[in-house]
């Protein structure tokens, strides 16, 4: 399959942009203010327009709109996640394509034409090792060497190309450390597996692999064994070509596109038309299907790019926690999740600071897992608003908002009303004219009687009637 191109031949620039953090729903998914870095081992996928970061179990973490973007009705394009923790996007929707790079932590974009590819088409594939990000073009014209892999320096975005013998499908970075290239003859179809050394940018090994077999992406584990898709199938090849098994995965109204290989053995590949994409291993067991949320465009929901936040070294379960780590906390260093709660305990250490060992850190009988994804509450307090009513109170007894103490603004906590049994959705309860806080903290009113001393004149009316000179 031909990668789509887009022509980038503007100078190069580099813009400061802020996401679009205030937004407090996207598409019915939170997206927080508060600032979230990518938890390794956990799934990324590109949309178009978002890039989602979702656990094994489907459940969204966060979701980044992409700034800037133009629509593109073929779904998203590819990213990687840097040495240094941030989302390297290629944006081909942009004319002329742009490098985006993301920071989960301060919450920027920076975006920049991308380095050494002008004149040329700029194809939508993206891969790093260490300082460098590796993109291949192709130049106009009827010159040879026509095809290029450009290696940019993330440090400086200093550039170098070193030329391909055909046009590329797609590229990869393997657990094994080599960059594999799947090249494409674009009048015979034969494809090529190139795989070379990162450094040098020499060749470590090459294999063919006749027409009709048309491989859409590969992505190599440590053993230089590859996956690859092509329509529903997805096959485990050898280290020099050899199909060792394949499957059949079922995708409605479209088909298997990106695939990737985590250190710990996970695959997870995306799909176009279908809003899915799948999570299997090695050993291709069934794949799970996982949901992303997203748009139905021209042809479909897309999820075609996905990517594995990388795993910390020394991290045998790929959950962001090393071994060594684990042992100190009693986790399981083969397990994401070692309590079972839904938050990967990479999470619970580092980023919300609830017990790993617990579903339920703060005991209020709400697990860790839905405080963070679902009432976005605090794992670690039974009362986030601090207004008297747990959080468990608030959201399935009183439905009182539990990150506001004072749901209905009126001048009493949620607490206060539940005590003076005025309704926390009302700031006057008995719609007297005067607020609920009003009566209690400065009038000594009853809030739930208009007429407090039942003279016929409702609380607001005496009130009136005693201002006045």
């Amino acid at each position: 399959m031909i990668p789509f191109l887009r022509y980038a031949s503007r100078a190069f620039a580099v813009v400061a942009l802020s996401t679009l953090a205030g937004a407090a729903t996207l598409l019915g998914v939170p997206h927080s203010a508060a600032a979230v870095p990518f938890t390794g081992g956990n799934i990324l996928v590109s949309t178009g327009d978002k890039v989602f970061e979702l656990t094994r179990t489907g459940e969204v973490v966060q979701a980044i709109p992409v700034y800037p973007y133009s629509p593109f009705p073929f779904g998203g394009t590819d990213m990687v996640v840097d040495r240094d923790g941030k989302l390297q996007i290629l944006n081909t929707a942009q004319n002329p394509p742009t490098l985006a790079t993301y920071d989960p932590v301060a919450q920027t974009w920076k975006q920049r034409t991308v380095p050494g590819t002008q004149p040329a088409d700029v194809y939508n594939e993206i891969a790093t090792l260490d300082r460098y990000l590796f993109v291949p073009i192709r130049l106009y014209g009827s010159v040879w060497p026509r095809y290029f892999v450009v290696r940019i320096d993330i440090t400086d975005d200093s550039s170098e190309r070193f030329p391909l013998t055909d046009q590329p499908s797609d590229i990869d970075i393997g657990l094994d450390g080599l960059l594999y290239l799947l090249l494409t003859d674009p009048v015979y179809l034969n494809q090529t597996v190139d795989v070379e050394d990162p450094a040098t940018m020499t060749n470590v090994r090459r294999f063919f692999n006749y027409a009709p077999a048309n491989y859409y992406h590969l992505a190599a584990n440590a053993q230089g064994e590859f996956f690859a898709t092509k329509l529903g199938t997805l096959s485990h090849l050898a280290a020099n070509g050899t199909v060792l098994e394949s499957i059949t995965v079922n995708v409605p109204s479209g088909w298997l596109q990106d695939v990737e290989v985590s250190r710990d053995g996970a695959v997870v590949v995306g799909t176009s038309g279908t809003g899915t994409i799948f999570l299997t291993d090695e050993s291709l067991d069934p794949p799970t299907p996982l949901v992303v949320p997203g748009t139905v465009g021209p042809y479909g929901i897309n999820a075609i790019f996905v990517a594995f936040v990388p795993c910390k070294d020394g991290d045998s379960d790929c959950d962001d926690v090393t071994d060594a780590e684990e042992a100190a906390l009693g986790t399981d260093p083969a397990n994401r999740d070692s309590d079972g709660d839904g938050l990967v305990d990479g999470e619970e250490v580092n980023i919300y600071h609830s017990d790993p060992l617990e579903t339920d850190t703060d005991g209020d009988g709400l697990s860790d897992d839905g405080e963070v994804r679902v009432s976005h509450t605090d794992p670690t307090k039974t009362d986030t608003d601090g207004d008297g009513l747990s959080d468990p109170d608030e959201i399935n007894t009183f439905h009182t908002d539990p990150l506001r103490a004072d749901t209905d603004g009126d001048g009493l906590d949620d607490g206060e009303e539940v005590v003076a049994h005025t309704d926390p959705f009302k700031p006057d309860t008995d719609g007297d004219g005067l607020t609920d806080g009003q009566e209690v903290h400065d009038v000594h009113s009853n809030p739930v009687l208009a007429d407090s001393d039942g003279d016929g004149l409702s609380t607001w009316r005496r009130c009136s009637m005693a201002s006045r000179p």
